[in-house]
């Protein structure tokens, strides 16, 4: 991670990703990544997407290894995957639309549309770094996942995420290695009752 921190802070993407996902919600809740989903999420905006792709040669050198990327069912790249050891490290394409931002997720055999409000961005310090996290986080975990603040042992982000718009079969492709990767099985889970 800090690794990761140091080599984008001296490239085009500096200051143009930030935290998301079940990282920064293991970082807010717990004060670390959960050791079990060794994979760390952050978003990118669509318009920094040369920058992201300019900044990937820095992050090779430093040992990261292009994984995979996934693309939509209207062929566009939406998700980059890159690895280094055990650990994965996913930058999600964010699209404007109207005042929200949408992203795409995928399990095996479907796609994910996914919806959020537009958001500004602050700072968080974690491993003697600063990282760029969405300044409301509470906001935005609760738009992600619901309520956050209490573990879920069978949350399913396909079933129990609120900010998920619509689901359809993938017909999209991944690509960058031959090898398909490892994805998880998805089994739908019951949406937790409200208390």
């Amino acid at each position: 991670m800090q690794l990761l921190n140091d080599v984008l802070a001296d490239s085009p993407l500096a200051g143009r990703y930030f935290l998301c996902g079940g990282a920064l919600l293991s970082c807010i809740r717990n004060g670390c990544v959960n050791a079990d989903d060794p994979d760390v999420d952050f978003y990118v905006r669509a318009e920094d997407t040369p920058r992201l792709l300019a900044s990937l040669p820095s992050l090779e050198r430093a040992g990261f290894q292009r994984w995979y990327r996934f693309v939509n069912n209207g062929g566009e790249v939406t998700e980059w995957s890159l690895k280094r050891g055990t650990v994965k490290f996913e930058f999600f394409r964010l699209f404007p639309h109207a005042d929200r931002l949408r992203y795409y997720c995928y399990t095996s055999s479907e796609q994910g549309l996914l919806e959020l409000p537009e958001m500004e961005l602050g700072t968080l310090a974690w491993l003697d770094r600063q990282w760029l996290k969405p300044a409301n986080h509470d906001a935005y975990l609760a738009a992600e996942y619901g309520d956050w603040k209490v573990p879920w042992p069978d949350y399913c982000w396909t079933v129990d995420s609120p900010a998920v718009v619509a689901m359809e079969p993938w017909q999209g492709t991944w690509e960058w290695e031959s090898e398909i990767p490892p994805l998880i099985s998805v089994t739908p889970f019951r949406r937790r009752m409200a208390a």
